[in-house]
Formats: structure tokens, sequence, C-alpha cells
């Protein structure tokens, strides 16, 4: 019996890139699918293109939240699914991903990881990204994306859920406290979705996200001492991006995907 797959979809005034979203959920044409979208009370025609597809859509609410962890936690409250998917409203699944979950589940696996591929729209590079497997406590060149993860409705029971506090690094939060309590971890060879370079995380201040991640090692095990040593490492890394960049003109996200298709 194929396992049920709850999707998520989180949304706030999403009207230019939502629809291609919901139609690579339902495009899985995956035969035991749960679809929900989350809502923040858009006014800009978001909404309307939910309704639009509606008959595809198994519950979906709008109305204000405190952000996107309070999102995906509402999501996660209302998924039944046995495993849990979350795609944000600019990103996308590609085929088959689902199908690549399902056969690859196991009652013994609590989070599932397959590569990304990133999109920059305004130089038109695409990556791919490698899933980590481990999340040590120093928080450097990890894939903590969501949309390539997909979670067990019993590990977010036994685990715990998002951390509203964090509006980016919930991810590395997550994923994090998972592995530090034990959560059983399964890459998936195959490459699941479309990462869209642009979204909240491109563009939020790189201070605030350094600052994030440095409330996450506290959070998560760790003291100030692994703090002063990530904020080493983040000087160290955006000198030799400089360099490689300036003086070596250099392509350092071809070199730090590796995979430049």
């Amino acid at each position: 019996m194929l396992p049920k797959i709850s999707v998520i979809t989180i949304s706030y005034n999403s009207a230019k890139t939502i629809e291609k979203t919901i139609k690579s959920v339902i495009n899985q044409q995956y035969d035991n699918l749960e679809y929900i979208i989350i809502d923040g009370g858009s006014t800009d025609g978001t909404v309307e293109i939910i309704k639009k597809y509606e008959s595809f859509i198994d519950c979906w609410i709008s109305e204000k939240d405190f952000g996107i962890s309070d999102a995906f936690d509402k999501g996660i409250r209302l998924a039944t699914g046995d495993i849990i998917g979350i795609v944000n409203s600019d990103d996308q699944y590609l085929p088959g991903a689902l199908w690549k979950i399902a056969e690859s589940y196991s009652q013994e696996i609590d989070v599932y990881r397959g590569s990304i591929l990133i999109f920059d729209g305004k130089t038109n590079e695409r990556y791919t990204y490698e899933p980590s497997m481990k999340f040590g406590m120093l928080p450097i060149y990890i894939n903590v994306c969501h949309l390539p993860t997909f979670v067990t409705k019993k590990a977010y029971e036994t685990y715990g859920d998002y951390d509203r506090d964090f509006r980016l690094a919930m991810d590395l939060d997550l994923l994090r406290r998972f592995y530090r309590k034990g959560a059983r971890f399964k890459k998936i060879d195959a490459v699941l979705g479309q990462f869209n370079v642009g979204g909240l995380s491109t563009k939020a201040g790189i201070k605030n996200a350094y600052k994030e991640r440095e409330k996450v090692i506290l959070k998560n095990g760790g003291n100030y001492f692994w703090v002063f040593l990530y904020k080493l490492c983040v000087v160290v890394i955006n000198c030799l991006k400089s360099i490689i960049e300036k003086v070596l003109r250099m392509n350092y996200k071809a070199i730090r995907y590796r995979n430049r298709l």
C-alpha cells in the first residue's frame, strides 16, 4: 500500500508564482496525496488562484499568521499523511518526486532528503545541490532546505515542529534538533524540486541570517565558544569568496555547488 503523503504549500501575496507551484503538486499523479495550502491572508489575487484549483486541494485556509514557521506548523497540525513535504509558493516539485519518496518509504526512517535544482532567474544559471545528512554544531556549508525534505508525521510528534521564533533559520533549527535527538535520516538519490532564488531567505539581510544561526547553535547543545568558531569560519569563507570572485575572476557558486547545469 502506498504511504499517504501530505504536501503543504504556504503562501502570502504569491499570485505571480503559486499557480506553477500548485500544478507541480497536483501533476505528480500520486495516488495517495493530501494537499494543504496555508495562506497568510493574501490580497493580491492569490486566494482566487487557490480557489481555481480547489477541487484538487484537500484543505486550505487564508488568515493572518505569525510568519513562515507558524504557517508551517499550521499545515503540519492539519496533515494526516504518513509523510509530510513542504513546497513554498515560489518553488516546485519536479515530476515523479512523490513517487521517489514512496519507493523509499520505511517505518524505520524519520526524514527523507533528496537533491534540489537551484535556479537563478536573473542569470538563468542552474545548479544541483546535494542533501546534507549530518547536522553538527557548526552550520557551515550544509543544505537545510525543506523543499527536498520529507518528514514523517510521527517524527514531528516525537521531536517537535518548527520554532516560531525563527524567521530564516527554522530549517536549520529543526534538522539540527532532529539529528541531535536521534532521528533517522535517509538520502534519496534524485533531484526532487526546484528552488527559485529570490524568496525571503535570499532577500533578507545576511546579518540577520547569521544571528539566527548563532541562536540555533546556542539552542541545540552549543555554547559561545561554538558561536565564536562559527563567526571565525564565516569571516574566512567570505574572504575566500572575495578572492575567488574578485581576484581569480571565477564563479563562486559554480565551485560551491559543483554541478552546474
